[in-house]
């Protein structure tokens, strides 16, 4: 694919920020609706929530859905959460969770020593 539509120009070596957030964006829908799609095609019930293994086929889960099922065979999708330290909290301007980094718009630098 072009480099230049999701943003990056390579003759003169820039990069449009905007573009590149908005090429991630595009994708990570489109990812998203065909996940989802798959889903109600196959029938697969969605839960919502955090779960706990009570046994080996019983999960009980505590959130949007609060429940306990039990299966032969389960999908366990963890996802991620960024994980906040004391000593460094995000602040949203020096400081980022992996998040807010993708939603940035200006250049960014990292130092490593």
């Amino acid at each position: 694919k072009d480099a230049s539509e999701s943003g990056i120009d390579i003759p003169q070596m820039t990069f449009d920020f905007a573009r590149l957030s908005q090429h991630k964006d595009a994708v990570v829908k489109k990812m998203r609706t065909g996940l989802e799609g798959l889903i109600a095609a196959n029938k697969i019930t969605v839960f919502r929530g955090f779960g706990k293994l009570v046994s080996p086929q019983e999960i009980k889960i505590m959130g949007q859905d609060n429940v306990s099922i039990s299966a032969d065979k389960v999908i366990v999708a963890t996802g991620s959460e960024p994980r906040n330290f004391a000593a460094f909290p995000f602040d949203y301007e020096r400081i980022h969770d992996s998040t807010s980094l993708l939603a940035l718009t200006e250049l960014l630098v990292f130092v490593h020593g």
